[in-house]
């Protein structure tokens, strides 16, 4: 998913999971297991989330018209 169109329908936030001290604490409170990982909240709440699939690609396209409706 490219960022730059992410970023048009809503804030969008990267985190550098390499940094061992913040990026072990936010991979283990968010239960990240695979990178890339979307992770949509709503008012402070998590109401999506998207991992790729064993080849490690979304469907861009499905993820955008899902979000849509979410911020609606």
């Amino acid at each position: 998913v490219q960022v730059e169109k992410l970023s048009k329908l809503c804030y969008v936030a990267e985190i550098d999971l390499s940094n061992k001290t913040i990026g072990a604490v936010i991979q283990k409170e968010w239960k990240v297991k695979v990178v890339p990982t979307i992770i949509i909240l709503k008012e402070g709440k998590e109401v999506m989330r998207y991992e790729p699939g064993i080849s490690m690609r979304f469907d861009e396209e499905e993820i955008f018209n899902k979000i849509r409706k979410q911020i609606k």
